[in-house]
């Protein structure tokens, strides 16, 4: 996407301070800082090293003058892991939220006490906000400043936006109720799909759903060509109710991290073990194993997971994290699998329980799969590189993710669940459904899908392409809100 330095209108970003929210967002504010525009990120004082560090570790970065971050205190500084607590915490911050934006109006865009040729922004002409912090849409109101939505998928803000009406025609609550809801070109959705923030009793997502008809616009970390038909579906919705955001697919913001003449970086001392220990591995040999920075399995669901993988044959990768509140030390991962297990794995595994280079992993051509919970970050950068996936979703929007690769693009086999509750998905299904992704012709046709989908996406993310376009208008909408 092309790079205009001459500094624009100033907006004002508040992602998540969660680590899959921010990995999708950094991408798309360091984009807009490349086409010219300037912006506050707005972040937690927990969490702005973080955001800073993301914002600066590509050395090729060269709009950061572009780019102010500023920290809010939170109500307990100490909550950082847990999503809930996050979310919880980001609503005691509309009152500083609303001072910070204040201060930013009246002082024409300046922080800190800095001198104007310090941070020369501006003020800011609107907000750009997560998709799950719906109260933006009072400070943007109050300001009469529009307020533009980044969501990560088109069939989750499908969902988001058809709430409400459900809530009206009684589809919801729906725990007791077998009839699906019908999202246009998406799979009919049945309760066990749907995240269960969509099913409380406090109907807060419905409320989400009421503001984001409000909204300026939406920005989808999406390409159209990858969900058109529920594009199409949500469009006509939207023009049958007359007031509604526009829509910008805008992505997948993954590829802003890929040179593809790179795909395999070069390995020295300093790299990450996970791609030492690839590069003596066969060609498409190995099962990349990773769900995600939050997830965790009880010790019951590991053992059974790692007898499925010895089952199977297949070297693996598997990026390992345990739950904190198990009796026996995380320091000492053995603990966790089956007596003997790793020692007899030694020879065609790697567990690795540190921070992987996903990106740079699914890179290799050592990969041959990729076992996923089903993360639209995850996902995107597995179709980035080409890699076949396994679907286990966990929760959150994770089902909604794996019922549109398994069942409307084809790049993905599902688990199939057990009844038992105690133990999600059996060694058998394990082994199974591994086998069939790595060493199955079914695994070969997935693939080749995949590869076929990278191929359009990465039109659609070219000069020409449907996503830069639309970034473009988006930037166009912003910049003439300056001169108003």
């Amino acid at each position: 996407m092309e790079s205009n330095h001459a500094k624009g209108a100033h907006v004002v970003a508040f992602p998540l301070p969660l680590g899959g929210h921010q990995a999708r967002f950094v991408p798309f504010i360091k984009i807009l800082a490349r086409n010219g525009l300037t912006i506050t990120v707005i972040t937690t004082m927990h969490y702005i090293a973080k955001t800073q560090h993301a914002l600066m570790e590509d050395n090729n970065f060269e709009a950061y003058d572009h780019i102010q971050v500023i920290g809010l205190p939170t109500q307990n500084e100490e909550v950082k892991a847990d999503n809930a607590q996050v979310i919880r915490g980001i609503e005691h911050l509309k009152n500083p939220f609303r001072d910070m934006m204040k201060r930013l109006i009246e002082s024409n865009g300046v922080t800190n006490g800095e001198s104007q040729d310090s941070h020369p922004f501006g003020p800011p002409v609107c907000l750009i906000s997560d998709f799950c912090i719906p109260w933006i849409q009072d400070i943007a109101n109050e300001f009469n400043m529009p307020r533009y939505g980044f969501y990560p998928t088109t069939h989750y803000l499908s969902l988001i936006f058809s709430l409400p009406d459900f809530y009206k025609k009684g589809f919801i609550p729906i725990l007791s109720n077998d009839k699906p809801l019908d999202i246009p070109g998406f799979p009919p959705i049945l309760p066990c799909d749907l995240p269960k923030s969509v099913l409380d009793t406090n109907q807060k997502r419905v409320y989400e759903g009421e503001r984001l008809r409000e909204a300026a616009g939406v920005l989808v970390n999406s390409a159209y060509e990858l969900e058109s038909s529920i594009f199409d579906g949500l469009r006509d919705m939207i023009h049958k109710i007359g007031r509604a955001p526009k829509l910008f697919t805008i992505g997948p913001m993954v590829y802003e991290n890929i040179r593809p003449q790179e795909r395999l970086p070069q390995v020295t001392k300093n790299n990450n073990e996970c791609l030492l220990w690839l590069n003596n591995q066969p060609e498409a040999s190995v099962l990349y194993i990773c769900f995600g920075t939050q997830s965790t399995f009880p010790m019951q669901q590991m053992n059974e997971f790692a007898l499925g993988l010895e089952a199977s044959g297949v070297c693996f990768l598997w990026v390992v994290k345990v739950q904190s509140n198990e009796k026996e030390s995380t320091s000492n991962i053995a603990t966790f699998f089956p007596k003997g297990f790793m020692e007899k794995m030694k020879k065609r595994s790697l567990i690795y329980t540190s921070f992987a280079p996903q990106l740079q992993i699914l890179a290799h051509p050592a990969i041959g799969g990729f076992l996923t919970h089903c993360g639209w970050n995850s996902i995107t950068e597995s179709i980035a590189m080409g890699v076949p996936m396994i679907a286990w979703p966990l929760g959150a929007d994770q089902m909604l993710n794996s019922r549109l690769c398994v069942d409307v693009l084809d790049i993905a086999l599902p688990v199939q669940n057990n009844l038992n509750e105690s133990i999600h998905v059996g060694h058998e299904e394990i082994e199974r459904v591994i086998r069939l992704l790595m060493e199955d012709a079914k695994g070969q046709i997935i693939k080749k899908k995949v590869e076929d989908l990278n191929k359009i996406i990465q039109t659609a993310i070219g000069p020409e392409g449907s996503s830069c376009k639309n970034l473009l208008l988006f930037v166009e909408e912003v910049n003439s809100l300056k001169s108003i």
